[in-house]
């Protein structure tokens, strides 16, 4: 009975030890552009990011494709992607990345890289300029002035953010970018996910690279591939910071168009070249948390902000069953320890009543 029991205990164990370390141990997922997966939502994985910017000087004009290579099917995550100004969002082929690898890496030539507070905001004080849905995508652009009014309005809309957000968003709403929140649709299927193409005039060249810093930050793939793509050529401070594997190659607006991928399919657009010679810059980092490459894409400074606190409930729920799961282990072990000293004791008692001899009794007719 006692060793049935002991395996019983045992079992238990072993099975809060699981639940316990998938609480606790699941890495959260990152990348450059401002994906900041809910810690609730496990079933989206981010496998770094790749960029294409188009940028025409002379239109104040920029095209910038994102290509979130992403996997799961949580249709509560949110990313916030910041632009300067309200963008124009469409979807462009998947291949066109293919397009751009080819070209700085042609086929023959394998030298690519491997690759809980309180609610104080109000959603009323956020300003919607645009809420569609965009391939697998539903996204909403916003304008705010206040962090806690864009938590409430992500709460009461059913766009996840994790706490993490919380900093570098901060920095964006302060620079007074507009924040398009972008997840997954209902039933999105990981085959149908395209690039999206954000449209918007700029003075400067612009890629948003949010560094979101936490204890499980070793955890997180912060891989960037960047294409740039320009009108004029780019200044060496972006060779030195990034070490580009390609820099300033020239290319004329004929061969870029029949290089690159184009397509009349419905629902989808292309990367449109207005000028006669542009220039071909690629980037490739490991790491694209580098304040001084983040600086030069035209990012704001990241500012420490004084948290304000705000949780979503499922994050609560979290803790709570944390707690719970260590107060049963240790139940679980201090009975254990119970059972060991009960069985030994008997044990041990048994022993010694076999040691004692009893002489037999003479019966006396």
């Amino acid at each position: 009975m006692p060793k049935l029991f002991l395996k019983k205990l045992t079992t238990m164990m072993f099975v809060c030890i699981l639940l316990l370390g998938f609480f606790v141990s699941t890495p959260t997922q990152a990348c450059a552009c401002g994906m900041l997966v809910a810690q609730q939502s496990k079933d989206i994985k981010m496998m770094g990011e790749k960029g294409v910017i188009v940028y025409d000087s002379k239109l104040n004009k920029e095209q910038m494709a994102i290509n979130f290579q992403l996997s799961g099917s949580s249709q509560t995550s949110a990313l916030i992607v910041p632009t300067p100004v309200q963008a124009e969002i469409g979807q462009i082929k998947s291949e066109v990345f293919d397009d751009l690898e080819n070209m700085v890496y042609p086929p023959s030539n394998n030298l690519a890289p491997e690759t809980t507070g309180a609610m104080i905001g109000s959603a009323d004080n956020v300003t919607v300029l645009e809420r569609k849905t965009v391939g697998s995508f539903e996204i909403a652009a916003l304008k705010t002035n206040s962090y806690a009014d864009l938590f409430a309005w992500t709460e009461e809309n059913n766009f996840r953010l994790e706490s993490e957000a919380e900093n570098p968003v901060r920095s964006y709403i302060d620079a007074n970018f507009v924040l398009n929140l972008i997840k997954l649709k209902k039933n999105s299927v990981e085959s149908e996910i395209n690039p999206l193409k954000f449209t918007f005039k700029t003075d400067d060249l612009f890629y948003p690279l949010m560094e979101v810093k936490d204890s499980r930050d070793s955890q997180k793939d912060k891989t960037l591939s960047l294409y740039i793509i320009t009108d004029e050529e780019l200044g060496y401070q972006f060779d030195a910071l990034s070490s580009a594997q390609i820099f300033n190659r020239s290319y004329t607006k004929a061969s870029l168009e029949e290089d690159i991928t184009k397509t009349d399919e419905k629902g989808f657009s292309n990367l449109d070249f207005s000028t006669s010679k542009y220039y071909l810059t690629f980037l490739y980092t490991a790491d694209y948390s580098n304040g001084g490459l983040m600086k030069l894409l035209g990012n704001p400074e990241m500012k420490t902000y004084q948290s304000l606190g705000l949780t979503y409930m499922n994050n609560t729920v979290n803790i709570w069953l944390v707690v719970a799961i260590i107060v049963l282990l240790l139940a679980l072990l201090s009975a254990s320890i119970a059972c060991f000293v009960i069985y030994f004791r008997r044990k041990k008692m048994a022993s010694q009543f076999a040691d004692i001899s009893i002489p037999p009794t003479e019966l006396t007719p």
